[in-house]
This record gives C-alpha cells, sequence and structure tokens, in this order.
C-alpha cells in the first residue's frame, strides 16, 4: 500500500468486501434496426459497458440493457435475446411476449442480459424481435462487443520497496493476480498499481488493467494511494506503479520513481497482444 496516507484496517475491510460492485466507469451504446416480415420498423440498443475480473476469475464485459422500440405504438410483441461467448457458446437466452406500449418509439421495452466473457468483436448479443401472433417473420439485430477502451493521459509516479507502507515490503490492499506487489508487465502477468481512492471505495475497480505505452507495460489495479485521488488539471487519472527496487539503495530507487513521473497516455482495458517489454523498471 502506498505509503503518502496510511488507511484504518476498517477502510481496508470495507474495500476489500465492496471491492467488486463498483460501477462501471464507461459505456458504448450500439444502436440497430430491422423490419419484420409484417413491415415493422423495430430500433435496437444494447449497452455495453466496462470490462472486469468476477469472483471466478473470469474476465467478462458488462451488459446492462438490451432495448427496443417502435413508432407502431401498443401492441403484442415477441422477443428473443441471446447472448454468445467470443467463442461462440450461448451464454444464455431470455424469451419474452408481452403487451408493451412504445408510445410512438419514445418508450423502450428492454432485458437484462447476463454478462459474457470479454471478447471484443467476438461476444454478441443478438435481440429477435416482431409483432406477436401476426404470423409473421420477425427480424434480428447482432450486436457485437466493441473495443470498449478509455485511452487518455494520466498522471504517472511510482512506488518502490522503500516508500511503500510498511516500508521495506511489497505489502498491497487488494490482492487480485498477486499476493504482493509484483508482475513483469505482460498482459498475463502485469505490474501492480495504486490508485486513489475514497470511503466509498478506489477511484478504478480493483482488477482493472492498463497499458502504458511509453513503457510498454500491462498493470492491474491492486493498491491504494493515499495522494492519488487528487488528480493534477490536465489528466483523466493519477495512478502509481509498483517499482520495487528492493535491490537498490533508498536514493537509486527514488531516482528512478523520479524518471517515471509526469503526464503520460493510458490505455484502461486494453486489449491483449500489444508491444511488451517485460521484467523490472527499476532493477
Amino acid at each position: 500500500m502506498r505509503a503518502r496516507l496510511l488507511l484504518s484496517t476498517l477502510l481496508v475491510l470495507i474495500f476489500v468486501l465492496a471491492g467488486s460492485s463498483w460501477a462501471s466507469a464507461a459505456t458504448i451504446t450500439a444502436t440497430g434496426s430491422c423490419v419484420d416480415g409484417g413491415g415493422v420498423v423495430w430500433r435496437t440498443r444494447v449497452v455495453w459497458g466496462d470490462a472486469y475480473i468476477d469472483s471466478a476469475g473470469v474476465r467478462r464485459v458488462k451488459v446492462s440493457a438490451a432495448r427496443w422500440t417502435t413508432k407502431a405504438g401498443r401492441m403484442r410483441t415477441d422477443s428473443v435475446v441471446r447472448t454468445y461467448g467470443p467463442d461462440g457458446s450461448l451464454v444464455q437466452t431470455l424469451i419474452k411476449t408481452a403487451t408493451f406500449d412504445y408510445q410512438d418509439g419514445t418508450s423502450w421495452d428492454s432485458r437484462n442480459p447476463r454478462n459474457p466473457p470479454y471478447g471484443p468483436g467476438k461476444s454478441k448479443v443478438i435481440i429477435k424481435i416482431g409483432r406477436d401472433g401476426d404470423g409473421k417473420r420477425s427480424c434480428t439485430v447482432t450486436s457485437t462487443q466493441p473495443m470498449i477502451n478509455t485511452s487518455t493521459t494520466a498522471y504517472l509516479t511510482g512506488y518502490t520497496w522503500w516508500d511503500n507502507t510498511p516500508s521495506g515490503s511489497a505489502a498491497i490492499a487488494h490482492p487480485v493476480l498477486h499476493s504482493t506487489a509484483g508482475g513483469t508487465g505482460t498482459y498475463a502477468n502485469p505490474i501492480t498499481m495504486a490508485v486513489g481512492y475514497t470511503s466509498a471505495g478506489p477511484d478504478i475497480p480493483y482488477g482493472t488493467r492498463f497499458y502504458l505505452p511509453k513503457l510498454q507495460r500491462y498493470a492491474i489495479v491492486e493498491d491504494l494511494c493515499g495522494a492519488c485521488h487528487r488528480t493534477p488539471a490536465g489528466v483523466t487519472w493519477r495512478l502509481d506503479l509498483w517499482l520495487d527496487g528492493r535491490n537498490l539503495s533508498v536514493s537509486a530507487a527514488n531516482a528512478c520513481a523520479l524518471r517515471i513521473t509526469g503526464k503520460q497516455a493510458a490505455w484502461r482495458n486494453p486489449p491483449m497482444g500489444l508491444s511488451v517489454t517485460s521484467g523490472p523498471i527499476c532493477a
């Protein structure tokens, strides 16, 4: 845990218990339309959210709603919403037949699909929709998971073995992939990162991955930084990267941390396969 502000035992317990419940920070609404066999024009929306790691360690993407409407007004409607994972496997089927007043296309009926495994360009939500009882075919709209990344400017700092809390340790607030601070910077083994927090929890959910193009390293949120909630002007996040440095003198470790300090690009929820220079930053 970052040394800049000590946490109380109570706050640590609150964060651990509530760590999986923070809301998505980024969403994309994918729209579509189709015409059923009776000539009814349907409009659809699927709201895709952030990626996260569930309690079983599976990386998933949030799907908060699958919606549809039409200007045909009140009608009895057949709908089928199917969710598929990136390997094409069926995750869930939701079937609904009900009368709904679409109010000239201003009101939307909806279902809340189960979150599929993360798979940009592969995971899908398919909505099949039509008027019930008219004997005409329904129509279908497929929404494929977009790449939801937040690439922006961050203020990056670093912390080491010497200025961690407690000093001379690699202890972290909320282990996700590592029991203590670590990582080599690959997608599979990202480097531990600390973020700011409030009484409600961390500013960025535990388990969130970042990619730092300048350093060519992946990182993962597993720790807290007392000073990081105060974000400098002109940046979206303040991120604190574990640098280790236990084999260096205190002054050498501090100098290494200073070299990476400053504004630089950060890519939230990055894909696999980006260029990586693995290994410790402060050897």
